[in-house]
């Protein structure tokens, strides 16, 4: 799965995500900095902790689907297939 993650890495658009984030103001908060947009690498950074994350709860769980987001990147896992996306805008409605 390494060897996924580091191809989504190579090929996802980062720069086109930064780009938006830039222009929205869309600010991530961490303990070492204020409210900032976060630079490419951090953008990196976090999509590979996420998608890692996402895999190791496949795995511990012993299930073939799960997903995870955080600071707009949402990464799914689904039949062996890691999925990395940046979510701009969702809604959803509860089953009646």
């Amino acid at each position: 799965m390494e060897k996924d993650i580091e191809n989504i890495i190579k090929n996802f658009d980062f720069e086109r995500v930064h780009k938006v984030m830039e222009h929205l103001e869309w600010f991530w908060y961490t303990s070492q900095t204020d409210n900032k947009v976060p630079s490419i690498g951090e953008l990196m950074l976090n999509a590979k902790d996420l998608m890692e994350r996402t895999y190791a709860e496949a795995v511990e769980r012993r299930i073939n689907r799960t997903a995870l987001g955080c600071g707009g990147f949402q990464a799914s896992y689904e039949d062996g297939i890691m999925n990395l996306q940046f979510v701009l805008d969702e809604w959803c409605e509860p089953a009646v």
